[in-house]
């Protein structure tokens, strides 16, 4: 397809942000057009577009591919690409560890074992781990645990989480790279410790170069993402405690003799859910307001993900 356009932008529409071409609204290959939270993220959907030369190469545009099949799979299939995503956890690499050599046995306990600890911690999900390459059932109420992980993300989010599970060949690294406990580079990492192992003793050869290079290309997409998805999503936290911390603060003043008492903010009416700490739990709180009344120390924007507790 041949570039036609000159001049591409992020433009602020109803709800979120959009990419313009020449003016014109972009859309997806199924005509929907193309709406993302993030101003950040509709700037580099449009730097991608702003970079293709003459021909127009797919491609080298993952951040427009991925909010694409984000609008027009995942709202679409969303039931199916949480199934996708979900079962993941049934067999996850990092469950499966090697029976020999000892050096290689080493290695995946010393970079594995430490996220399925987190997990455990992070989501309450106990994951079996076994040698060899014999499947070993996981326990119903952590793959209901992981389940319930994976359908708690927005369409946005779970099109990235699908695609670096799928990258990682693991739903635990991938969500360990969603939440910030892995980066890019590590995640890719430590997807690869039995091929690098096997790269360390008997070479590479240009075919699986390559496709190691596309499987961390795609990680890395996913993973800027995600990280433009939470620029809004942070100011957005920013913000909601900022209302929050106001509206407590005027619904505090003492009241003078014969004054009527003043509305409560509507910041402090508002459905935008938070998550605090109360006595060692999370809970989800109908707003920050609400959360600073009650003495709940606040960690982020949105519903509490699946946790028993803070700690």
């Amino acid at each position: 397809m041949k570039r036609v356009y000159k001049n591409t932008a992020a433009r602020p529409i109803d709800g979120g942000w959009g990419v313009a071409l020449d003016g014109r609204p972009m859309r997806t290959p199924a005509r929907h057009e193309l709406l993302v939270p993030s101003k950040a993220l509709a700037d580099a959907i449009a730097a991608e577009w702003d970079a293709q030369q003459d021909e127009i190469r797919p491609a080298t545009m993952p951040l427009t591919r991925l909010a694409a099949t984000a609008i027009d799979r995942t709202g679409i299939q969303r039931d199916l690409v949480v199934a996708e995503t979900a079962k993941y956890a049934g067999t996850d690499l990092v469950c499966y560890r090697a029976e020999r050599p000892p050096e290689l046995v080493a290695r995946q306990h010393a970079e594995w074992q430490p996220l399925i600890d987190w997990v455990m911690q992070r989501y309450d999900a106990s994951l079996a781990v076994t040698s060899g390459i014999l499947p070993r059932p996981q326990s119903p109420a952590a793959l209901k645990a992981f389940a319930a992980v994976v359908a708690a993300q927005d369409d946005l989010r779970l099109t990235a989480l699908h695609a670096m599970t799928a990258a990682c060949g693991s739903l635990v690294i991938a969500l360990a790279l969603m939440e910030g406990r892995l980066n890019a580079a590590a995640a890719f990492a430590v997807s690869q410790v039995d091929e690098t192992f096997q790269i360390e003793a008997w070479g590479e050869d240009a075919e699986a170069a390559a496709r190691r290079g596309a499987l961390a290309a795609d990680i890395a997409a996913a993973s800027q993402f995600v990280q433009l998805l939470d620029g809004h999503r942070k100011e957005r936290m920013r913000s909601a405690f900022r209302n929050g911390i106001a509206a407590l603060a005027i619904s505090l003043l003492p009241l003078s003799a014969g004054q009527a008492q003043q509305p409560v903010p509507a910041e402090c009416a508002q459905n935008a859910p938070v998550c605090a700490l109360k006595g060692g739990d999370r809970q989800t709180y109908w707003n920050a307001c609400l959360a600073l009344r009650d003495a709940a120390q606040f960690l982020y924007a949105g519903n509490c993900r699946i946790s028993r507790s803070y700690g």
